[in-house]
Order: structure tokens, then C-alpha cells, then sequence
């Protein structure tokens, strides 16, 4: 049927991250009508182009943005439920900034029920104190708490205002919440990928002799980047917050250099 298609049209523009200009032209509807005059041709039918027009109509800008509303929310509450049937699940919280705006992404995670992660949320954070990740915090697991998903762990990025936050002696902390059933029962995991982020972070920071390596690491990275030839491959580059990415590096300069028309600087 057309909704059946109109229902692909919407996934397809999905999938491929299209706007919702292309499939809803006038250029792709004329385009399809052709597919369709084609196959009644070969049945034989007499004015296929005039039936594929009336078998197919314009799907309009509106009616397939509802659409895909329509089938992301179907789909929401289909992966939501999946988690709903576990005794417990794993929650992540993740701070990130997206054109300058912080958000606070919650995933939820289920490796042992062979569940995908799922980011079933975003917040946005109007800082970066304890007191601004407490609310969203709660707004969030209460949202789970709705759709009867039940958490029993939750990993977290260890920065001092996500600890703090989770803290049972501070009295603002989400222990404290009336909204929550048994907090006290959930594990809270720092998370061990943004510690080890953390640790190098602070040294390559704070220590001299480490920050002028590391210094140099980024400007060869940089530089090589800028004086490549288009046959040599693309080196990795230094990242704020992404500070493993060094390792990256320098594994590319050990393995890449010596067979790369470029010359790194000595010293």
C-alpha cells in the first residue's frame, strides 16, 4: 500500500541522513512513477504512465517529517521495552558540548541480555557543578523509571561534579530524592576510559618534561597533515577531549614515517 511506502520513504531519508526536500520533489515522484509504468508495462496495461500517477501520489514535506516522528517514537518505545523485561540494566551517563551547548547523554546499556546501547536520552546542562547534573540527573532516571526500565548500575565519567552528585553525605545529592526508588541500591562504576583520560590529561598538563613531548607529539602530527603528499595517509590529530588520541599518534609516526616523503622536525 502507500503508507507501506510512504512509511520506507521516511526510513530511507533516515538512514542516509537526507533532507526532507529529496524524496518529496518533484523530480524523485516523477523518477518513481517511471518504476512504476515500467512494471505495468511489462503486463501489458495500456496507459501505465496516467495509472502510475494514480497508483503513487506525492508524498508532501509535512506528511513524511510526521511520518518519520511517527516511526522514531514506535521505535523508542520498542527498544525501551526491551530493556523494561530485564531485572536490570546498566545506565552511562556522558557530558558532551554540541556547538557550545552541553548536553548530558544517557545510555543504556545490557550486555548480557545481548541488548545494543541505546542513547535513549539527552539533556541539556546549564553547567558544570553538581547542582546543574543533579536535576537532569533525576529528570532522567525518572524518565526510566516511567517506562519501567530498572537500572542496577550506573557508569559515570568521574569529573568532581558528576562524584559529588552521587555522593550519599552531600545532602542535595540524588540519594536524597524523593522521585527515585531505592537510589541507594544502584552501583555507581566510574568509568575506567575517562580515568585513564583523566590521569594522562593531568600529567601531560602538569608535568614539565611530559608536556614537551607531548607538545611536540601534536605539532609533528599537526605539521604532517599540512606538507603530506596526497599518496601518504592521514596522520590522527591532537583532540581536547580527546586525549587518547596521542597514543594514536604516535603509533602512526612509528609505523608511517619512515616510508613518508615527509620530515619530521628533530629534537
Amino acid at each position: 500500500t502507500a503508507a507501506i511506502l510512504y512509511n520506507e520513504l521516511a526510513i530511507l531519508t533516515g538512514k542516509l541522513n537526507l533532507s526532507l526536500n529529496v524524496l518529496t520533489s518533484q523530480e524523485f515522484y516523477k523518477l518513481a512513477c517511471k518504476f512504476i509504468a515500467l512494471g505495468l508495462c511489462q503486463y501489458s496495461v495500456k496507459g501505465s504512465h496516467s495509472h502510475s500517477m494514480l497508483l503513487f501520489r506525492p508524498i508532501s514535506r509535512d506528511t513524511l517529517k510526521q511520518t518519520m516522528v511517527d516511526l522514531v517514537y514506535k521505535k523508542h518505545q520498542e527498544v525501551l521495552g526491551c530493556f523494561s523485561d530485564q531485572p536490570y540494566n546498566c545506565l552511562a551517563l556522558d557530558a558532551g558540548t554540541t556547538f557550545n551547548v552541553q548536553y548530558l547523554h544517557f545510555v543504556l546499556e545490557n550486555t548480557l541480555a545481548g541488548l545494543p546501547p541505546y542513547p535513549c536520552r539527552s539533556d541539556i546542562l546549564l553547567g558544570s557543578k553538581a547542582t546543574h547534573y543533579v536535576p537532569v540527573i533525576r529528570k532522567g532516571l525518572y524518565f526510566l523509571s516511567v517506562a519501567k526500565v530498572k537500572i542496577g548500575s550506573i557508569v559515570i565519567d568521574g569529573n568532581t561534579a558528576q562524584l559529588k552528585a552521587f555522593n550519599p553525605k552531600w545532602k542535595r545529592s540524588i540519594y536524597h530524592s524523593t522521585t527515585l526508588d531505592n537510589p541507594k541500591q544502584i552501583i555507581i562504576i566510574p568509568c575506567l576510559c575517562h580515568r585513564c583520560h583523566n590521569a594522562y590529561k593531568y600529567q601531560a598538563e602538569h608535568n614539565g618534561e611530559i608536556l614537551t613531548i607531548v607538545s611536540k607529539l601534536h605539532t609533528i602530527a599537526s605539521q604532517y597533515n599540512q606538507e603530506k603528499n596526497l599518496k601518504d595517509p592521514i596522520c590522527f590529530t591532537y583532540c581536547e577531549t580527546r586525549w587518547a588520541y596521542d597514543f594514536y599518534i604516535e603509533s602512526f609516526i612509528i609505523n608511517n614515517m619512515e616510508t613518508s616523503s615527509f620530515e619530521a622536525p628533530r629534537g
